[in-house]
């Protein structure tokens, strides 16, 4: 998962071990007294909700944690981006593409990128598996890629994202200007 999601992650559940921590500590004091203690009774809903939220399947669909390791291993570059068009995981291919700088792009919109470093317009509006054909680098580092992008959409039909792959073609399309 990206940097920042992790540490989204690692701030939730610190602030439930720290909810479960004052919660634990004091239930021996509030027990002993029988009076009604409305912070720790507060503690307990808080820790109940934030487990519920962490635990949910929900929360983890934005972390794609099992698809890294499934994309890790497709050549294609695979770039995920949310609803917004903003980058939000990519794998090893896509990050071996240095005119792209995506680690150093995490959380900004892909279309702006593509504007900004290719003139390249893409709009994410009406995506059905659209296909598109670009080219990046100079002289050796010069890359033809086929981009295909797809939305990714959820079971109530929602637009939980897109799935964008750019497979490297340079050498097809060499061979194409040959003949």
């Amino acid at each position: 998962a990206p940097r920042w999601t992790r540490g989204r992650i690692a701030g939730m559940m610190i602030a439930a071990m720290i909810i479960t921590l004052a919660a634990a500590l004091s239930l021996p004091a509030w027990i002993s007294n029988f009076e009604v203690n409305l912070t720790l009774i507060a503690l307990l809903m808080a820790e109940a909700f934030l487990s519920y939220s962490l635990l949910s399947h929900r929360m983890l669909e934005v972390i794609p944690l099992a698809a890294s390791t499934l994309l890790g291993q497709v050549s294609d570059a695979v770039i995920t981006l949310n609803a917004q068009g903003e980058i939000i995981d990519y794998n090893n291919s896509a990050r071996a593409i240095q005119f792209l700088a995506l680690a150093e792009h995490i959380g900004e919109s892909f279309p702006a990128l593509l504007k900004k470093k290719l003139g390249f317009d893409l709009s994410l509006d009406r995506v059905i598996d659209r296909s598109a054909e670009i080219n990046m680098g100079e002289g050796a580092d010069f890359r033809t890629y086929d981009m295909r992008t797809s939305p990714l959409v959820g079971e109530d039909r929602s637009n939980l994202g897109f799935l964008v792959v750019l497979r490297d073609i340079t050498h097809r399309k060499k061979e194409e200007l040959e003949r």
